[in-house]
């Protein structure tokens, strides 16, 4: 495992994907009949996984696991969470008991704690002899090309810490879920710092209140050893010794022991104060570290954290000016990329508002949504997911960079360097409504996007939608934040429904065959009594639609939009009348209307790839 660590190849994975597969017996879920899989071969083993999650352009996380190791509860109990998110995010989970010894036991460990998620048990110990004595509990996740881009073991997580909480915060942030730990800020809402004492590697005591009081603080968590943590810290240095000296403080909390740190901070000539925390534990205060650094939190003098990062790179040292001179309270030109793109976490700094109402569109999410159908890497579909795509400073097919994803604010603005007055010194000329619809539409065509009636859609995005936040907590903003950019319809046609019956006229074979389908038989039940109706009907609550008469079922209209427009002119086409779903269609599009009733909470199991067929109206005859 240990090997594993070092090399993140494909070919390395595989094979030991093909030990996995070549040595296991298949535990079922709860309920189901247990069967037994053998592979004769590593080479077939190789083929079954690349076909199973690569193949499928699925990520696919490994769970290795033995039933007596010790958090094991926890660590199942998050699969297990997961595993009921994965289709709505495009991954697959397979797990590995290592207790080939004790197929039974394993079994019934597995329905005991409720598990329903594929496990693979080694049979003849021949995995548990290639895993280093403490990896008896972790996983391996790997990319849709079949690369590894996560890794983890308990043994990483000291037993003082949450480690599901941990491993849902480093998995959340590879699978571009939706997750936010407690010491980031959250639509305006700055948590507190963590408090604590501790004792520099000059045995001075110190406290992190006393350093925010007095200037705003830089808390950098940081391994000597790390490459990006010693850039990082050479650059903040830098900026305290020289441009910004007096204007804000540094506490470095180092993973290694006092004399290796004090040695670090020595060599480097660093005097701002560091507190060695080897056991980790001041830093597992800290929900977002995970792991990785550096990762550095910007506090403002009355210890609330402003700004989270995790890693570095000669990008954010503007950044990083930017913030540092905001929480001075010093005069802050905007370090902008002088000819492309620079990004909205430089936008963010003088534009917070915006920024907040922003992230509350599915702007903010767009590139989530490429994952989810295994397309970052089809430029048919990427310029419309991410900002500045091809251009200076922009994102890149297959290199990034990562800060560049989905539709920010210079997508909509122009690149800073043109569009920000402060930068330019010159008032930027305002984009009239032909305009901003020519640069809406360019993207929300009629073939990627449902009814997009531009005046409506515009609303929604314009930095006048703020809504009020007053009232809400930091749950409740949570609750508002997780739902960005889903609305309770997909459609943005603004008509009547009208009913299956006045579809039939026109549409005889497709209503013939919609008859055939489960969206016509089902029939509310008790569970739609409690707030799920919308599951069993058709325009809950709209104009026309149930309690109307003759709306029960997941009707035509409940696929293609309200139809009110479409029957009084039944040759228009476009937006604002009815959505065609024809084979050409791209599949993403058919999901969106999918998903409104078969999310996640909703429908776990549901697979939208083998769903559609069963729904979709057969291709008519010339």
């Amino acid at each position: 495992m240990r090997r594993m660590r070092t090399n993140g190849s494909m070919k390395t994975l595989f094979l030991l994907c093909g030990i996995f597969f070549s040595l296991i017996c298949f535990s079922a879920p709860a309920g189901a009949q247990p069967a037994t899989a053998r592979v004769a071969t590593a080479a077939d083993a190789l083929d079954a996984a690349v076909k199973s999650a690569a193949g499928q352009g699925r990520r696919l996380l490994l769970f290795f696991y033995s039933i007596d190791a010790a958090r094991v509860g926890d660590a199942v109990a998050l699969m297990q969470q997961l595993y009921l998110q994965r289709r709505q995010y495009n991954f697959d989970i397979a797990g590995i008991a290592l207790d080939g010894a004790r197929p039974d036991a394993v079994r019934s460990f597995n329905a005991g704690h409720g598990l329903t998620f594929p496990v693979l048990i080694d049979v003849d110990g021949t995995l548990a002899r290639q895993l280093a004595s403490d990896s008896t509990l972790g996983f391996v996740l790997l990319n849709e090309q079949g690369r590894r881009i996560g890794f983890r073991l308990a043994s990483h997580t000291p037993e003082h810490m949450n480690l599901k909480q941990q491993w849902q915060t480093y998995l959340s942030s590879l699978l571009n879920m939706p997750y936010m730990p407690a010491d980031q800020p959250v639509l305006g809402l700055k948590p507190a710092v963590p408090s604590f004492e501790g004792e520099t590697v000059n045995e001075k005591k110190i406290s992190i209140a006393t350093l925010h009081r007095e200037k705003p603080l830089v808390l950098v968590i940081f391994s000597p050893r790390c490459v990006n943590c010693v850039n990082e810290l050479n650059f903040l240095n830098s900026l305290y010794a020289g441009e910004l000296k007096n204007r804000f403080e540094i506490l470095a909390l180092s993973l290694m022991g006092v004399e290796p740190t004090a040695a670090f901070m020595r060599d480097n000539g660093y005097v701002f104060p560091a507190i060695a925390d080897p056991e980790w534990q001041l830093v597992s205060l800290f929900e977002t570290f995970t792991g990785p650094v550096p990762a550095a939190f910007f506090i403002n003098m009355q210890g609330a954290v402003e700004y989270v990062h995790i890693g570095f790179s000669d990008g954010l040292k503007d950044v990083y000016r930017m913030w540092l001179r905001r929480l001075a309270g010093m005069d802050n030109p905007p370090l902008l990329v002088k000819d492309g793109y620079s990004g909205e976490q430089r936008c963010v700094i003088c534009h917070e508002r915006e920024h907040l109402q922003w992230s509350l569109t599915g702007h903010a999410s767009a590139f989530a949504s490429l994952h989810r159908k295994a397309q970052t890497n089809n430029p048919e579909c990427i310029g419309c997911h991410v900002t500045g795509y091809g251009q200076p400073g922009g994102y890149q097919l297959g290199r990034g960079p990562r800060d560049m994803e989905n539709v920010q604010c210079e997508s909509c603005h122009g690149p800073g360097y043109q569009s920000c007055s402060a930068y330019t010194g010159q008032k930027t000329a305002k984009k009239n409504a032909a305009q901003w619809k020519a640069l809406c539409v360019a993207c929300h065509t009629e073939k990627e996007s449902l009814n997009f009636v531009f005046p409506r859609r515009f609303m929604q995005v314009r930095h006048t939608a703020m809504p009020d936040l007053d009232g809400l907590d930091r749950a409740g903003r949570l609750d508002l934040l997780h739902r960005t950019g889903r609305r309770d319809s997909p459609f943005d046609n603004p008509a009547r429904y009208v009913g299956a019956a006045a579809c039939r006229a026109c549409h005889a074979e497709q209503y013939r065959h919609w008859q055939s389908t489960p969206h016509a038989a089902i029939q509310p039940d008790s569970a739609a009594e409690n707030g799920k109706l919308y599951r069993f009907v058709t325009g809950i609550n709209a104009e026309g639609g149930h309690p109307e008469p003759g709306r029960t079922g997941v009707q035509c209209e409940a696929c293609h939009g309200p139809g009110e427009r479409h029957v009084q002119q039944p040759e228009a086409k476009g937006h604002g009348f009815i959505v065609g779903l024809g084979a050409e269609c791209p599949s993403c599009v058919v999901e969106q209307i999918c998903r409104t009733c078969h999310g996640v909470q909703d429908d776990p199991e549901f697979d939208f790839d083998r769903a559609i067929d069963r729904v979709r109206h057969p291709i008519s005859s010339p």
